[in-house]
């Protein structure tokens, strides 16, 4: 079972269950670019796998992000629990590149933060 043996285990509600989205950061990024298209990558296939399409507007890796969130709990009325993997792989991978590193560092905050969570 998720998160066996980890303090969480025992103060989670395991009869509730929550829409997922899952990322993984276990690629290489050389470059800013290849961060986003990754996302934006990673975030079609959640989209597929919930079925729904993306809104036009959601260009960019945050905005779809938070088009996803929004509608998987507009969809089931439950907060939607995010799990990033290897979130800091991006600027570990260039870090003998500042600038890389610098670029890959405040992409990776504005995917995250962007989205409000419901109350």
């Amino acid at each position: 079972m998720l998160f066996r043996g980890l303090d969480i285990h025992g103060h989670w509600d395991w009869s509730v269950t929550h829409p997922v989205v899952c990322l993984s950061f276990g690629g290489k990024y050389n470059e800013p670019e290849e961060i986003g298209g990754d996302v934006i990558e990673q975030l079609e296939a959640v989209e597929h796998e919930h079925g729904s399409t993306s809104v036009r507007a959601s260009n960019t890796g945050p905005r779809r992000l938070c088009n996803i969130l929004w509608r998987l709990h507009q969809a089931t009325g439950q907060r939607v629990v995010v799990l990033v993997d290897e979130c800091d792989k991006p600027i570990l991978d260039v870090l003998d590149h500042p600038e890389r590193a610098h670029a890959n560092r405040v992409y990776l905050p504005m995917t995250w933060f962007l989205w409000r969570t419901p109350s």
